[in-house]
């Protein structure tokens, strides 16, 4: 489930991305805005998914010091979240000035660097997840 979250945000922004570069002002806003919310709720989604992981994983007693597989699978994972935090939070800056008409054909620098940082979390996720999910045994 996170890693969908994550992907369908990635391809959110960059459909966003796609409409800001190819719409004139007048009628970028709408579409625009439209993807990034998008991906702005997927985000949050994995924060959401992310938790109930969490709360799983505590009310089952495994916690940072159960072993040194859990101390890294929670560092890591909250390190990450914590980057999905202040992706959703520029995301949400860059949705509500899409809204207001900010970003269309040849103003889209700051909807391009939010993508850039969109895609830089989830590829760190594309990493995470086959480490910690995959190829990660619990002792």
């Amino acid at each position: 489930m996170n890693t969908v979250l994550l992907l369908v945000g990635s391809w959110a922004v960059a459909r966003g991305v796609v409409a800001a570069e190819s719409l004139p002002q007048q009628k970028a806003a709408r579409p625009v805005g439209a993807w990034l919310l998008v991906a702005t709720l997927c985000g949050v989604g994995f924060l959401v998914s992310k938790g109930v992981e969490y709360a799983a994983k505590y009310r089952a007693g495994i916690d940072l010091d159960t072993n040194l597989f859990y101390t890294f699978y929670y560092s890591l994972t909250a390190f990450h979240a914590m980057h999905v935090v202040l992706g959703v939070v520029i995301l949400t800056i860059v949705t509500v000035k899409a809204a207001r008409g900010a970003y269309h054909m040849g103003a889209t620098v700051g909807i391009e660097t939010a993508a850039s940082y969109w895609h830089m979390v989830d590829l760190v996720w594309l990493i995470l997840f086959p480490l910690l999910y995959l190829l990660a045994i619990p002792a």
